[in-house]
């Protein structure tokens, strides 16, 4: 109960005014708090977007990648078994490799013969362009060849060269075509989408399917663990990837894990056979997912008549339940101004717009029903020409007209004869049998 506002101490009578609290200033806390409100935000959004490329890369950009690189390495490898070639210790050294690189045994020893002359060292500039066309440098088993070597040396740092041939091709295949592993990188992501669209044209064939159900049934379902595995993630991904005649993936909302607690869920299909016929009526399979991990939850099964559509999209319905039910969609928000403007909307279109009662002017009716007056209403006078005595056209056998005198004054003022009971009106529309019309 409120208190009344004191009396005017001048003697007005009026009550005063009480004076505003003084508005609460702001903390340190509060302005941290709101600061973070505003960075986080964006942060949180672009970290997640970085965890996200960063699968996609190492998943699936980065193997294409390497599998580009490595067919490319293998067409143009130029290496040879290191056996094959023989060390030169006197010959000059090369830039990068110093004296660790390899020559055929005769071209090793015709070298060595050009150096010296008359017990004299030739300059060894000339012999050094001589070596670069002609050496190997070796890396374990086989040896490339040093131009090529150098092409890769010169762009990577020493801990960072590779350690087989293969490997030293692969760089070369990015440094020589390419010119950088991003340009490559865009190149391998073209060539999966290319690929992935031609397998599913291949698969959607007739030829393509019954290859691939004969390799799913001979091979994989034969394999002990990976074809319970390969079955899981099969269905799941023909759940998501697959066209399919009815979408149920749908936002819906059920009683969840009692009466009177409300869940949202996600309508993922129809129930088990078993469940439908044990019920009596259809079934829907609902999966309830647990926040903040959407990815994680429970299946339950409810009678289709038990769940409510709701008016969401699955990424608003995910970033629900990745926020703990924070962030609600602005069209979901339970605010009295949302409440008013839905239940008039919902009365509009059950009953029709404001004011628009039949029989009123300008009234529309209900659910389009178009308006009108009592005598359009009234049933249809008989057919064989009598007035109208039933219905809304006038008073029900044996009943006196308005206005008329009773026909029993001080019995049965308004009524029937003593000893006699109303006959059951017709209902309208329906002509008055004969025993109905006769007087009493």
């Amino acid at each position: 109960m409120e208190t009344p506002a004191p009396a005017d101490p001048l003697g007005s009578g009026e009550p005063v005014e009480k004076p505003a609290p003084p508005p609460k200033k702001a903390t340190p806390t509060q302005f941290f708090l709101k600061g973070l409100a505003i960075v986080l935000p964006p942060i949180l959004t672009l970290v997640i977007l970085v965890w996200i490329g960063q699968m996609i890369y190492g998943y699936v950009v980065s193997p294409v990648t390497t599998s580009v690189r490595f067919v490319i390495a293998e067409i143009i490898d130029k290496s040879r078994p290191t056996s094959e070639f023989e060390s030169a210790p006197g010959l000059p050294p090369l830039e990068f490799c110093g004296s660790d690189y390899r020559l055929p045994p005769a071209l090793a020893q015709q070298y060595l013969n050009e150096l010296e002359v008359n017990g004299r060292r030739r300059n060894t500039a000339d012999l050094q362009t001589r070596l670069a066309a002609e050496a190997y440098v070796p890396f374990g088993e086989r040896a490339v060849p040093y131009a090529d070597f150098v092409q890769v040396a010169s762009r990577m740092r020493p801990v960072d060269w590779p350690a087989t041939a293969t490997g030293l091709y692969m760089e070369l295949v990015t440094f020589r075509y390419f010119k950088s592993l991003g340009s490559l990188s865009a190149l391998a992501t073209a060539l999966t989408i290319i690929g992935l669209y031609f397998l599913g044209r291949f698969v959607t064939a007739r030829m393509g399917q019954w290859l691939l159900s004969r390799f799913e049934l001979l091979v994989l379902a034969r394999l002990p663990i990976i074809s319970s595995i390969y079955s899981s993630v099969k269905q799941v991904t023909d759940f998501f990837f697959s066209e399919r005649a009815v979408a149920y993936n749908r936002v819906v909302a059920v009683e969840f894990p009692r009466r009177g607690i409300w869940t949202i869920g996600f309508a993922m299909g129809e129930s088990l056979m078993e469940m439908t016929l044990a019920a009596g009526e259809p079934m829907v399979s609902i999966m309830i997912p647990a926040a903040p991990m959407p990815m994680t939850g429970w299946v339950v099964t409810v009678p289709k008549s038990a769940i409510i559509d709701l008016n969401m999209t699955l990424d608003q319905a995910f970033q629900y339940f990745l926020s703990c039910g924070v962030l609600v969609p602005e069209h979901q928000r339970a605010t009295p101004e949302m409440l008013h403007r839905e239940l008039a909307r919902r009365l509009a279109t059950t009953f029709g717009a404001p004011g628009n009662v039949p029989g009123q002017p300008g009234g529309e009716g209900w659910r389009g029903v178009p308006p009108g007056t009592a005598d359009d209403f009234r049933p249809p006078a008989p057919s064989d020409g009598r007035p109208p005595t039933s219905g809304w056209g006038g008073p029900p056998p044996g009943y006196p007209a308005a206005g008329a005198a009773p026909a029993h004054p001080g019995l049965f003022p308004a009524g029937p004869p003593p000893g006699t009971s109303p006959p059951d009106p017709p209902s309208p529309g329906r002509p008055l049998r004969d025993d109905e019309g006769r007087s009493s």
